[in-house]
């Protein structure tokens, strides 16, 4: 089931490793429009609150035993209804790994990040062909969370890695699901499956 084209090249651990590292950045949807926050939705009622598992389904590229690209994250929580959609806390936990060479330095190295913590998470609910659907944004909060960084990649990559990790934003797409079950779904333009109780 797919809902947006898939952007090139977003698998997010490369995205974030490879990306220049200073400032900060927001991965947002490619060429779709912010949805109305109060849609007419023909579906079933719309909850008070939403359990959700999002669990990583990268990609995981490995050249010899040692040299990874990939990792695994896992953000769980509850959105419960405001206003304009949903809100909540998420705790995301997560190790992403990186293996070659960057920037000006030629010399490949290896880099391992785990982290665990909070992030803030907003949905706003609109209709998709008949379908119940949020689109979902999350950002760790200024100062929280723990990340180590380890591996044999230069001090000053493993702050920007560590720094760029907090500061993204990141957004997807979830159905709702109809009636009063859940239901379990492989996003595959983002390279996540969704649990939605």
């Amino acid at each position: 089931m797919r809902y947006l084209p898939r952007p090139t090249a977003l698998f997010v651990p490369l995205f974030l490793l490879a990306a220049p590292l200073a400032g900060q950045g927001t991965l947002a949807l490619a060429g779709r429009h912010t949805p109305p926050a109060r849609p007419a939705i023909a579906a079933s009622p719309l909850r008070d609150a939403y359990l959700l598992r999002l669990t990583s389904d990268w990609p995981q590229y490995r050249s010899g035993a040692s040299c990874v690209n990939g990792g695994e994250e896992v953000l769980t929580g509850t959105l419960e209804a405001t206003a304009s959609g949903y809100a909540g806390t998420l705790r995301r936990d997560a190790t992403i790994r990186f293996c070659g060479s960057h920037g000006q330095v030629s010399d490949a190295c290896t880099l391992t990040l785990t982290s665990s913590g909070p992030v803030d998470a907003t949905a706003l609910v609109y209709a998709a062909g008949g379908t119940a659907m949020l689109l979902v944004s999350w950002k760790a909060p200024d100062g929280a969370g723990e990340a180590t960084v380890s591996g044999d990649c230069a001090p000053a990559f493993e702050d920007s890695v560590r720094r760029l990790y907090f500061s993204v934003a990141h957004s997807l797409e979830v159905p709702l699901p109809s009636g009063a079950g859940g239901h379990t779904v492989r996003l595959e333009d983002y390279g996540w499956i969704a649990e939605v109780r």
